[in-house]
C-alpha cells in the first residue's frame, strides 16, 4: 500500500501487469509516489518476470 498522505490510496497491482492503451482508456494522472515506492513496485514487477536473480 502507498504510504498516508497521497492523493490516492490504492494499491498498486505489480502481478496484474498489461498493456494499456492511455488515450482510449482516458488515462489521467491522478498523483505521484515517492521514488522508494516506485523502486519497490518496478524490483517487483522485475522479479515476477525473472529480470532479476
Amino acid at each position: 500500500m502507498p504510504p498516508d498522505g497521497l492523493a490516492v490510496s490504492d494499491a498498486v497491482l505489480a502481478d496484474r501487469v498489461k498493456s494499456v492503451d492511455h488515450q482510449a482508456r482516458k488515462v489521467t494522472v491522478a498523483g505521484h509516489v515517492p521514488d522508494d515506492v516506485l523502486a519497490d513496485v518496478k524490483a517487483k514487477i522485475a522479479a515476477l518476470l525473472d529480470l532479476i536473480d
